[in-house]
């Protein structure tokens, strides 16, 4: 594993490349930093709050809200990183197997939803 450290304005990133990974993917810029032309398009910082309901299949978004953010992913580089970065997240996530509940947190829990009080 090479390990790399890169200076930023205010921090030190240390950069791991491993070979385990299928893609690196590098932020050229701060995506809550680009500039947008006029004050309605969507602002970054919104896109990253709400990357996560835009890639859910059953999102409460509206159609022009996706569409909206589909705009701004086309001309913003940052953003579209992170969301890819996010959408291979979850996928990868998803293929993990579901972890068993230790059997007394199942117990605790099957009380509490019963209303009975815990021992």
């Amino acid at each position: 594993m090479e390990k790399s450290f890169r200076a930023m304005p205010h921090l030190m990133v240390k950069e791991t490349r491993s070979p385990y990974h299928a893609r690196e993917t590098e932020m050229t810029h701060d995506p809550a930093s680009t500039p947008h032309p006029s004050p309605r398009a969507l602002a970054c910082r919104e896109l990253l709050e709400r990357a996560s309901e835009y890639l859910e299949s059953e999102s409460a978004l509206s159609q022009e809200e996706k569409e909206h953010i589909q705009r701004h992913l086309e001309e913003c580089l940052g953003c579209k990183g992170f969301v890819s970065t996010l959408k291979d997240t979850i996928s990868l996530l998803q293929t993990l197997p579901p972890s068993a509940l230790p059997p007394e947190l199942k117990q605790r829990l099957l009380q509490i939803y019963k209303g009975q009080p815990s021992s």
